[in-house]
This record gives structure tokens, C-alpha cells and sequence, in this order.
């Protein structure tokens, strides 16, 4: 219940400051938030809107956590989205792998 709460403020704040443009504010709430309530607010957004929130994770391994808390309907509807997160990674998961092996490493 009070999780339920507090996503719902998440995804309150990240909405509103989208809508302004704030992106330094964005940017430290989002790199500060845990993957699975971020993977909360991610379902909740437009396509467009999960691009900009995406671009903002700072650290690749928490993009990958990200997708590692994504069903798989919204992660293959953000194809795009994973070619960012591995290119972005490419040192620690290559250029080719799948969500299969982020969410492994992710889970290590």
C-alpha cells in the first residue's frame, strides 16, 4: 500500500517535470530512484517520454536493471531503447547481446 503511494508520487513528479522540461531535476531524481520503481513509472509513460527518462540513466547498469524489470511487451516495444543500453554498456555486455544476458548480469 504505501508503495503503491509512493510510485504514484514518483510518477506524479517525473510526469510534471517532464512536462516542464526540467531535466537537471529529472536527471537526479531518476539516477537516485531504485530500478523497480522506475520500471513502475516506465510502464505509465509514452513512448517519447520513456525515451527522455531512459537517456537520462547515467549509469548503464542500472539501465539494465531497468530492463530487467520490464515485461517483455514494453521492452520490445522499446526495440530502440535496448540498442541504447547495450551500446551505452558495450565494454560489459558486447554489441549484440540480448535482454537475457543484461538481466544475468544485472542479477550477479
Amino acid at each position: 500500500m504505501q508503495s503503491d503511494l509512493n510510485n504514484k508520487i514518483l510518477l506524479d513528479s517525473i510526469k510534471r517535470l517532464l512536462r516542464r522540461g526540467a531535466v537537471a531535476r529529472l536527471k537526479k531524481i531518476v539516477n537516485k530512484s531504485h530500478a523497480a520503481d522506475i520500471s513502475v513509472v516506465f510502464r505509465s509513460l509514452s513512448h517519447s517520454e520513456r525515451l527522455t527518462l531512459f537517456n537520462l540513466l547515467a549509469d548503464p547498469q542500472q539501465k539494465g536493471l531497468l530492463f530487467s524489470e520490464l515485461e517483455e511487451d514494453i521492452f520490445k516495444g522499446e526495440s530502440d531503447l535496448s540498442g541504447v543500453c547495450i551500446s551505452g554498456s558495450r565494454g560489459r555486455y558486447g554489441s549484440r547481446r540480448h535482454r537475457s544476458d543484461i538481466r544475468n548480469h544485472a542479477q550477479r
